[in-house]
């Protein structure tokens, strides 16, 4: 399609900007169908709940819809006061984002200028590294081990007088592996001698499977430069919706609010977020629809002699052993939906998200397919 109007003629782009990282989600489903004219289509790309929202949270939605021509509340009392009764905590300490990203780039906002840095752990979320370079602030991360020890300690040796920001996920993505609760004290306790905020981003946090893996809660309450993220993408099946949430000390958050945008979570977003906080049940189905779907992927990839790295989350990171971008590309003609992860510097693997058990077993299928492919 021709462009018919004129080029524009702009201003410099900022330096900052020609410097920063860009984040590349999963592809959409609706973007291959148009492509290849698939319909056929499973996505395991974005670690999201195959089994989709709540009906609770869906019937909100419904009751909501003739509510849109008002302005949502801004202050997310209904949402924040039963957080609140739910973490033991009160609503001031409780902050929320139109995802759980809002607040990353909250934080750094309100607590990072040009020349400070910020650090995270190896093969992170790639979001840390993109809030942070948008905003002049350089971002320092440790090489990925499978020797947390290791990694942690190169992590301790980036963090000097101008690191504002620690970021730590737990369990990373997209590796899903975690910090146990013995190490992530001693950290954060080095930490706090530093004088440094540390974010603990728990978005797969009801995933959870090990009893070794320190509540955000427990951690919370006991390290006051903790800021702890929270979000609805995951097992409550609202990505779409962006509703996420950080808990902190209001002496770190009355910051953030200056630097929050007005009207950032919408009317329906906040009406399914706090029904969906009563369907214990449908998280409990999505717990364990992961929990056999984990079972069953590393299983398979043991007998197809796959090297994956072991999750707390809900999906698996899985070394090819050809060239991951083409195995990628293969399978999208197949209507199978993978994540490259090239962009987290591991351009060997895909990250496999966890579906309904027929979705698993057709992504083996056409993994197998795809691979025997590649040898003959």
């Amino acid at each position: 399609m021709t462009i018919k109007a004129p080029k524009p003629k702009l201003p410099p782009i900022s330096p900052i900007l020609q410097a920063c990282a860009t984040y590349v989600p999963g592809k959409p489903v609706e973007e291959l169908q148009r492509e290849l004219g698939l319909s056929d289509i499973i996505k395991l790309a974005s670690n999201e709940n195959p089994l989709g929202p709540s009906p609770i949270a869906l019937k909100a939605i419904e009751n909501e819809i003739a509510n849109i021509h008002f302005y949502p509340d801004v202050n997310h009392f209904y949402l924040r006061q039963k957080l609140a009764a739910r973490l033991g905590v009160t609503a001031q300490e409780l902050i929320i984002g139109n995802g759980s990203e809002e607040v990353v780039s909250l934080l750094i906002r309100s607590y990072c200028s040009p020349g400070d840095n910020t650090v995270g752990c190896g093969a992170a979320f790639l979001a840390y590294r993109v809030c942070s370079q948008v905003h002049g602030v350089e971002y320092r991360e440790p090489a990925l081990n499978r020797d947390m020890n290791l990694e942690l300690e190169e992590l301790l040796s980036l963090v000097d007088a101008k690191t504002r920001i620690v970021f730590l996920p737990n369990p990373n993505n997209p590796t899903g592996t975690y910090l146990n609760r013995a190490t992530m004290r001693k950290l954060l306790q080095r930490l706090q001698e530093r004088s440094v905020l540390v974010m603990l981003d728990y978005a797969y946090w009801e995933y959870v499977r090990t009893k070794d893996l320190p509540s955000p809660e427990e951690l919370y309450s006991e390290f006051p430069n903790v800021l702890v993220t929270r979000t609805f993408s995951k097992i409550y099946g609202l990505a779409g919706l962006r509703v996420g949430y950080g808990m902190a000390h209001p002496d770190i958050l009355e910051t953030m609010r200056k630097v929050k945008m007005p009207f950032n979570v919408t009317t329906l977003g906040l009406a399914a977020a706090l029904a969906a906080l009563e369907d214990e049940a449908h998280v409990k189905r999505s717990y364990d629809l992961n929990v056999e779907g984990i079972e069953y992927l590393e299983k398979e990839f043991q007998r197809m002699g796959l090297d994956f790295w072991p999750s707390q989350a809900n999906f698996l990171l899985v070394r090819m052993p050809v060239d991951a971008k083409q195995v990628y590309d293969k399978m999208l003609t197949e209507g199978v939906i993978l994540r490259p992860v090239a962009n987290y510097r591991l351009p060997e693997f895909l990250r496999v998200s966890v579906g309904t058990m027929s979705q698993n077993k057709r992504m083996i299928a056409s993994l197998e397919k795809t691979l025997r492919g590649f040898k003959a």
